[in-house]
């Protein structure tokens, strides 16, 4: 029995998932998850999948990375006012 691989139409996430997880295509003695009827994916607890909700969980819960957007809008603003005063200083006057 070889596990199952998704095929493109499932999805990129699950495409993707199935060529990493399944790379070395290993064969098992007994049936696989995947094989069982109504079961569409078994890809909710591969390292892909646990990869993307770690990287969710740091990034988007984490209040320093939800504050780069500020400051990059307030680097781009600095910057706009250097360039103003270096191309045009009479309109800061």
């Amino acid at each position: 029995h070889f596990p199952n691989k998704a095929m493109p139409s499932t999805g990129i996430l699950p495409w993707i998932q199935g060529i990493f997880c399944n790379a070395n295509n290993p064969c098992f003695q007994h049936p696989t998850r995947g094989e069982s009827p109504g079961l569409v994916s078994n890809y909710n607890n591969s390292i892909l999948a646990r990869f993307w909700a770690d990287a969710q969980e740091l990034l988007f819960e984490d209040p320093e990375f939800l504050q780069l957007g500020r400051l990059w809008r307030e680097l781009m603003a600095m910057s706009n006012f250097m360039d103003t005063l270096r191309t045009n200083p009479e309109a800061i006057a």
